[in-house]
């Protein structure tokens, strides 16, 4: 487990610096995707893997945000955490599962969202959350 831990280290750093480094906006995403799993996959090396199923079940939750989101009101806002309700580690989920995400809307009153996430390895539940985002204009933040 320590080569998956440098080998995931290293393309965490990669990518978070391609992610800085990019100009347009669809590549810098994807390198960011690339530095969300990497991240992930360094929790699961130090023996974390629940923290690292979470991390993805949040990301996703805040990609559903951004997509579910007019256009207009995206443009420039940030997504944050706010908080973590409800999580539950169901089975053991270890190197070579196929973890499925799926990411449901419990509540929006703009600018709060609530999220129910899901990983599921073979249609069973592994791990889940619910979890509640903000979205917040960059203006607003000096940015």
């Amino acid at each position: 487990m320590g080569t998956l831990f440098y080998i995931s280290s290293a393309v965490a750093i990669l990518a978070t610096i391609m992610v800085i480094t990019r100009h347009h906006p669809i590549h810098a995403l994807l390198y960011l995707v690339v530095s969300f799993l990497a991240i992930a996959m360094v929790f699961i090396a130090i023996g974390a893997p629940f923290i690292g199923v979470l991390e993805v079940i949040v990301y996703a939750g805040a990609i559903m945000v951004l997509i579910h989101s007019k256009p207009e009101d995206v443009k420039d806002a940030v997504v944050y955490f706010m908080g973590i309700d409800e999580a539950r580690f169901r089975r053991p989920i270890v190197p070579g599962d196929q973890l499925r995400l799926e990411v449901e809307l419990l509540h929006k009153h703009r600018p709060l969202w609530r999220l129910k996430g899901q990983a599921k390895v073979d249609g069973k539940v592994a791990a889940e959350a619910e979890f509640l985002t903000m979205e917040v204009d960059a203006s607003e933040l000096g940015v």
